[in-house]
C-alpha cells in the first residue's frame, strides 16, 4: 500500500515485503517467514517485529479500505517464543468503530500454535488518494 514502507513496501529492498489481502470475511490476511536476521539472539523473533507485524496488519484492515490510519493504542500479548525457520500466518480484523475510531485484534499464528495476539486502537479517515497518506 505504501511503496516504501518497511513492512509491505515493495520498494523498500530492506523491509518485510508483506502483502496483505482481504479474506472473504473481510479479515486482513498476510504471511511471513521468520529469518536469521530477525532473530533476537536466541534464534527466536525479536519482540519489536512481532509488535510491527501485529501493528501493520491492523492498520491494514483500514488501509484496504482506503482509509488512513494512526495507531493510537497498540496492546500485545506474547504466547510463546517464535523460532527462526517458522512461516507464519497474520490475521486482523475491525471489531467495532466509532467517530473515527477503530478497533482492531490481530493474530499472528503457525498451524495451530498462536504465537502472539494484539489488539489496537487507530484514527482513522478516508484517503484522498490510493497513493498517500495523510498521516
Amino acid at each position: 500500500m505504501h511503496k516504501t514502507c518497511f513492512v509491505c513496501g515493495k520498494e523498500n529492498c530492506s523491509g518485510l515485503g508483506i502483502s496483505y489481502c482481504l479474506d472473504e470475511h473481510g479479515n486482513v490476511k498476510g504471511e511471513f517467514c521468520v529469518t536469521q536476521e530477525y532473530q533476537d539472539g536466541t534464534q527466536s523473533c525479536h519482540r519489536g517485529i512481532i509488535l510491527t507485524l501485529l501493528d501493520s496488519a491492523m492498520v491494514h484492515t483500514l488501509l484496504q479500505r482506503n482509509m488512513s490510519g494512526l495507531t493510537v493504542k497498540l496492546n500485545a500479548s506474547f504466547h510463546k517464543k517464535i523460532p527462526t525457520g517458522t512461516s507464519l500466518e497474520i490475521t486482523a480484523r475491525i471489531v467495532n468503530h466509532h467517530k473515527g475510531l477503530y478497533y482492531t485484534t490481530a493474530c499472528i499464528s503457525s498451524q495451530s500454535t498462536i504465537y502472539a495476539t494484539g489488539e489496537a486502537t487507530f484514527y482513522a479517515q478516508q484517503q484522498k488518494n490510493s497513493n498517500s497518506s495523510t498521516f
